[in-house]
């Protein structure tokens, strides 16, 4: 007989902030999954795990520019 086959609940936390310098310039600074959340799946009982995925914290820093 199959079993059900489940994903956990996961939730991500994205942030972003941005600094106009002037009207041509701007700094901004973002964050992906800034808790460092993970994926999991299970098979009829959350004791029952299939597999993991850990996903790390990304960052990025900028400038955007119009001419």
């Amino acid at each position: 007989h199959p079993m059900a086959w489940w994903n956990a609940p996961t939730s991500y936390v994205d942030a972003s902030i941005s600094y106009d310098i002037n009207e041509n310039f701007t700094v901004y600074l973002q964050g992906q999954n800034i808790t460092e959340e993970f994926e999991e799946t299970y098979m009829q009982w959350d004791d029952l795990k299939v597999n993991q995925n850990v996903y790390e914290s990304r960052y990025a820093l900028g400038v955007r520019a119009k001419f």
